[in-house]
């Protein structure tokens, strides 16, 4: 799906795929942990949603639940009100989340990060993932924090 945007300047073609799982997994590959997530050169959802439209990214997350519930192959998956409704909740609670983050956080629960699905999928589990998501993010930054701070205080 190609949209076109009106700039004063120039018509940029802002293309949905671009976010998708199978391109965006790829990219950002070697993002192993939230810092190095938040480290990449990538756009919050708030961000795209700004640049584009609340549409845009509500049909790129979507397409991230579509892909998950897929991949998990679990006796009873989302349909598609439950997906419509957690991807207005994680723009509405998590718009500050980076694409390389979606793309971490979606391959840990892929993998079992945050634990079994016990045959079923639905969104309180996922907002609950993301949840889990943002505390180890705010404490990896404080961290990092602490330590810079002590590097700092120790070289003077």
């Amino acid at each position: 799906m190609e949209l076109k945007k009106i700039n004063k300047k120039k018509i940029e073609v802002f293309k949905e795929e671009n976010y998708f799982p199978e391109i965006i997994s790829r990219k950002y590959s070697v993002v192993r942990t939230p810092l190095q997530a938040l480290g990449q050169d990538s756009k919050s959802l708030a961000i795209i949603k700004k640049e584009n439209s609340e549409e845009n990214i509500l049909s790129i997350i979507h397409v991230w639940i579509m892909d998950l519930n897929e991949y998990l192959n679990l006796k009873t998956r989302m349909n598609a009100n439950q997906i419509k409704q957690t991807a207005l909740f994680i723009l509405d609670d998590f718009y500050y989340f980076k694409i390389s983050e979606i793309n971490l956080l979606f391959s840990r629960i892929k993998k079992g990060f945050y634990g079994s699905f016990y045959e079923s999928l639905d969104g309180a589990k996922i907002l609950g993932y993301f949840d889990k998501y943002d505390k180890e993010r705010m404490q990896a930054v404080d961290d990092d924090n602490y330590y810079n701070h002590l590097d700092k205080k120790c070289l003077t």
